[in-house]
């Protein structure tokens, strides 16, 4: 029989670092900011249709908060610590940005580069939407009428070699 630590230190390596088992569950908040017309969320983790289902709920409890026109609010995401999804999730959040009913006038990610942005790239393809790494840079997009080529980061190159362009 193995003494306890070393039967603690085998459970560890078999149920991994419990900050990583923490960070693969889905986790979200959603944060309707009246005065901005704007949704504010954070997700992270690793979502499968269940917690999307969870997530569209409160997503449409926040929507009735805002009182400005249907769809004329903005909505920040940060998804830096979100993981790479599965397919049928991926297709799962294109449903939502693709809901008549959820649709805002814009929509900022932030959200580091690598294969995580690709997949949001491909789910929000066709919404009037931006990718940034910080949470400055999306906002100041979201509250004007330009693009803004300070977070070079979001933009593919050529555009990033261009000057300020009207949104």
């Amino acid at each position: 029989m193995l003494p306890l630590n070393n039967s603690l230190r085998f459970d560890r390596i078999l149920l991994g670092d419990p900050e990583d088992i923490r960070r693969m569950f889905a986790r979200f908040s959603i944060n309707a900011d009246v005065p901005a017309s704007m949704l504010r969320i954070t997700m992270s983790g690793f979502f499968e249709l269940p917690d999307i289902k969870r997530f569209v709920s409160m997503l449409r409890i926040e929507h009735t908060k805002l009182r400005c026109r249907k769809n004329q609010h903005v909505t920040l995401v940060d998804i830096r610590d979100m993981k790479i999804q599965p397919q049928g999730s991926v297709e799962g959040f294109q449903n939502v940005l693709n809901d008549p009913a959820l649709v805002s006038r814009r929509i900022a990610f932030i959200v580091e580069p690598g294969l995580a942005r690709a997949q949001i790239q491909r789910a929000a393809a066709g919404r009037p939407a931006m990718y940034f790494s910080t949470l400055a840079a999306a906002e100041a997009w979201l509250m004007s009428d330009a693009i803004p080529i300070a977070d070079v980061t979001c933009l593919p190159p050529l555009i990033a070699a261009m000057r300020v362009l009207p949104a």
